[in-house]
């Protein structure tokens, strides 16, 4: 997964990659527009007013959801860790359609080492059936090391906005 300019591109295992429109390996969706059309402001806009410090990760989380718990603890890429888990579901996830489960593991410095959710995928085709979920789990390692990251090629990648767009508009 790669975030740049308000797009976030994600690639697709090459398992799935039929469901992708051009059977490209990334699909691409552009947050300033899903943000705009669902929540009235631009992905930047309400980023900018948002928290990237990472020990506050819970608090950020509590804020779109009713309850966040503890769930034990579990070691993730060799650290000791506190797993948390929460379901957004205030207004800001509403908006997009979907509640999304979220699991957080935090380091014994409050540093987020892992976070998985589950998201709607939506329809490949124009059938209107489900696309289904998809579960993304991010691991976080080697904080402080200097990273350089580009998007893939737009060759490479297929834009999925408007039919992420199209099936939350019910």
């Amino acid at each position: 997964m790669v975030q740049a300019d308000g797009i976030e591109y994600i690639q697709v295992p090459p398992a799935e990659q039929s469901q992708v429109p051009g059977q490209k390996p990334w699909v691409s969706v552009n947050l300033n527009e899903v943000s705009q059309a669902r929540l009235g402001a631009s992905f930047s806009q309400l980023s900018s007013v948002g928290n990237d410090d990472p020990t506050q990760v819970l608090s950020q989380l509590s804020a779109v959801s009713n309850r966040v718990s503890s769930v034990g603890t579990a070691t993730v890429a060799g650290v000791p860790t506190t797993q948390y888990r929460a379901q957004a579901i205030r207004q800001e996830i509403k908006a997009l359609g979907a509640t999304l489960p979220v699991d957080v593991w935090i380091g014994s410095h409050h540093l987020v080492r892992q976070i998985s959710f589950q998201a709607p995928i939506p329809a490949a085709n124009a059938s209107g059936a489900s696309g289904g979920k998809v579960t993304a789990t991010m691991t976080f390692t080697n904080f402080g090391a200097p990273v350089q990251v580009s998007p893939p090629p737009a060759s490479q990648t297929a834009d999925i906005t408007s039919d992420l767009l199209q099936s939350t508009r019910a």
